[in-house]
């Protein structure tokens, strides 16, 4: 009996602080719809892109790559409507001005020319198949996932690709790789491209 208390007493030390500690940085904490949503969008078997749907302010825009000789890249641009997500999607055009993975502005990125696929709508746990038989490439799926807890010491948004991270500035895209780019934009900017 006394072995027994003298073991959980243990257990209350050594473990005590960590639970304390847990429980004030939210760790481990499930993200629900208080905290938004994001798209993951698998890029290969080993890697997945993670970009946030921002708010009905704010904009998340996205790029994936495609290595196609018509199309350079699909541009995603997700912003949270009243209901639900809705992501436009847009195949767009190769061009001799560049890559649009390096575009370094949204700007840019949103006036890049393509080819509209649609707008998608969706909640938390849908996934989407986008069809781009448009331009002739097999559809791609977009799952609707919460946000994730943000690991940036101001809590904000972010982008990944696996382990990179990015976090752009408003108005502002950051390439993440070879394969993707994220950027970020006022709902007014979108509007006016």
């Amino acid at each position: 009996m006394q072995f027994m208390h003298c073991v959980r007493a243990r257990i209350i030390c050594c473990y005590g602080p960590m639970l304390v500690l847990m429980a004030l940085t939210g760790i481990p904490r499930s993200a629900g719809a208080d905290n938004g949503a994001a798209l993951e969008l698998q890029l290969s078997p080993d890697q997945v892109f993670y970009l946030p749907v921002g708010s009905e302010k704010e904009m998340f825009v996205g790029l994936v790559a495609i290595r196609n000789t018509r199309v350079s890249g699909i541009r995603l641009e997700c912003r949270q409507g009243p209901q639900s997500v809705e992501i436009a999607v847009t195949a767009l055009d190769r061009s001799a001005s560049g890559d649009p993975v390096d575009a370094g502005k949204t700007e840019t990125l949103l006036k890049w020319k393509g080819t509209p696929v649609g707008t998608f709508k969706g909640s938390v746990g849908n996934v989407l198949s986008i069809p781009l038989d448009k331009v002739g490439l097999p559809a791609i799926s977009l799952k609707i996932v919460p946000a994730r807890r943000s690991p940036l010491p101001d809590g904000g948004p972010f982008c990944a690709v696996q382990r990179t991270l990015a976090a752009p500035g408003p108005g502002a895209c950051m390439a993440m790789g070879a394969l993707a780019a994220c950027c970020r934009a006022s709902e007014l900017a979108s509007r006016q491209k």
